[in-house]
């Protein structure tokens, strides 16, 4: 049976503009970032996926992904702070759900708070290792019972912006979760602060609900 609703939008009108950032190593969003990327994820049972990624974050409210390869739609993703919707092309599903489910599911401390602050290289009351210019190079977020972890390592800096835009931000972001066997790393292409994009996700009439 088709959900009651099958339609995630968020209204990114009143995403509240944050204050300068303190230091050198956080990029300078507002609102918006912007990222292309191309991605190797290692997955129990899967083995390594080679993929192309965009991502598109509206501070505090919507992060927004697309998945392809090879020029193919995988499927897209959408995160808000309450919940998570997922489509699945070659399967022609779907998932949605709550983060509480997917930190049961994986034991991994998994909420839109952490994402965001592994994206903007903000992150807070976690651990974290800051080289001698103040560049952010690793963080380890910690499950409350502490069983599961995610860790961030970020490579060289350099100007991700694109012609006419300085935009610092790190060449590559490599995700290791130990509890599950699963890796990823991630190169970036481009990360553009302040440039709108996706902020809604609907689900097509033929697609199945999947359950984790």
């Amino acid at each position: 049976m088709q959900p009651a609703v099958d339609t995630v939008q968020v209204s990114v009108d009143t995403v509240p503009v944050a204050p300068p950032a303190p230091k050198a190593y956080m990029p300078a969003v507002r609102r918006w970032l912007s990222i292309r990327a191309s991605g190797k994820m290692d997955v129990p049972g899967l083995g390594g996926l080679d993929l192309n990624i965009f991502a598109v974050l509206a501070k505090d409210s919507v992060l927004y992904l697309h998945v392809s390869k090879f020029g193919i739609e995988l499927g897209r993703a959408l995160c808000t702070p309450e919940k998570v919707v997922v489509l699945i092309h070659p399967e022609s599903a779907y998932w949605t759900g709550g983060y509480s489910l997917l930190r049961k599911k994986t034991g991994l401390p998994l909420d839109f708070d952490m994402v965001q602050d592994l994206l903007l290289l903000t992150p807070k009351n976690v651990r974290t290792v800051i080289d001698s210019n103040g560049y952010l190079r690793k963080v380890q977020w910690v499950s409350s019972d502490g069983g599961g972890t995610v860790t961030a390592e970020y490579g060289d800096y350099g100007n991700a912006g694109g012609e006419g835009v300085m935009f610092v931000y790190p060449k590559t972001i490599s995700v290791s979760l130990p509890s599950m066997g699963g890796s990823a790393r991630v190169t970036v292409k481009s990360a553009k602060p302040d440039v709108p994009g996706p902020a809604s996700l609907k689900i097509p009439e033929k697609y199945k609900p999947l359950k984790l």
